[in-house]
């Protein structure tokens, strides 16, 4: 299949927002302890992605093409997630590509398909909600039981396995992120796999040289955790999310780290929770999917749809 040079213009630009804004998420637990340096952080968050994309991203998009979108909204659905989070970059605020994309999807879908799809409809929204909530219960008990480990252990021994632990889950965060949402980003325009080096390196040059004070903000919410706090909400938001990816469900990686951080952060010092960066999430989480819908919906049937008169 190919690809029009307007649409891959837009799937790239697509990718570098979603590293600025997404691809931070991985980054900030390493960069935020002072791991790694920004750039070193970005090689590992663009191995990881380039390996769950190539290994699971198939997922995903297997389950967006099984009602593939028509050729003439491939414009439109990228054009949406591009406008929205150029947006919420500016202004620092995490947002789901996962749930506007799948919103613009369900939009031109129920038009081009006369009905809704209840079924995958039915999914998403279990999923989008159990996801989140499920990473702040595991979470919690997760640092529960490392805190029992380091328990009396010596602090060089801690110390290690800090390093090494932070450093497998940041990787397994971007590989998550690489399976679950670069699957969703080729499945939407149904792009063949040589795109997919396009749409790594534009993950790669957003996270690398564009979000360091976007990595900052939210590394904001995992300082003051400590490296117990900021592996247990990465484990776990990573983990909920793979967990949407078995069954091909697109979920927002986002927004379950943060309930893993709300997760860890109740257990150890409620203080610690932004509650300023919580509602902005939520509310994000809650808006991103009806605004992506109500994006293409309405412009689809309006220009592009034939089936209207």
């Amino acid at each position: 299949m190919g690809m029009n040079i307007a649409t891959l213009v837009l799937l790239f630009s697509v990718s570098i927002l979603f590293g600025i804004n997404n691809g931070s998420v991985c980054q900030a637990g390493i960069v935020g302890s002072g791991l790694f340096t920004f750039k070193r952080a970005s090689l590992l968050v663009g191995l990881g992605l380039l390996l769950g994309s190539l290994v699971e991203g198939w997922k995903t998009k297997e389950f967006i093409t099984t009602y593939e979108i028509p050729a003439n909204a491939e414009i439109l659905i990228l054009t949406i997630p591009l406008f929205l989070l150029l947006i919420s970059t500016i202004y620092g605020i995490p947002m789901s590509i996962a749930h506007l994309l799948t919103g613009a999807w369900l939009g031109i879908i129920m038009i081009d398909a006369g009905s809704i799809i209840f079924n995958a409809l039915i999914v998403l929204i279990i999923v989008w909600v159990a996801t989140p909530i499920a990473a702040i219960f595991l979470s919690s008990l997760l640092y529960v039981i490392l805190r029992k480990i380091a328990y009396k252990r010596r602090l060089s021994t801690i110390a290690s396995f800090n390093r090494i632990a932070l450093t497998i889950s940041s990787l397994y965060t971007s590989y998550v992120l690489g399976s679950n949402n670069i699957g969703l980003l080729m499945g939407v325009v149904n792009a063949p796999l040589y795109i997919l080096p396009t749409i790594v390196l534009g993950v790669l040059i957003g996270s690398m040289f564009m979000s360091p004070k976007f990595t900052k903000t939210i590394g904001e919410d995992f300082v003051g955790m400590g490296p117990l706090g900021v592996l247990s909400s990465l484990i776990s938001g990573s983990f909920t999310v793979w967990l949407a990816t078995q069954i091909g469900c697109p979920a927002s990686l986002t927004n379950s780290i943060m309930g893993g951080i709300i997760g860890a952060g109740l257990v150890s010092n409620p203080s610690i929770v932004n509650m300023r960066k919580l509602y902005q999430v939520t509310l994000s989480w809650a808006l991103a999917g009806l605004i992506g819908f109500l994006l293409s919906y309405f412009p689809y049937i309006l220009f592009l749809s034939t089936k209207t008169s």
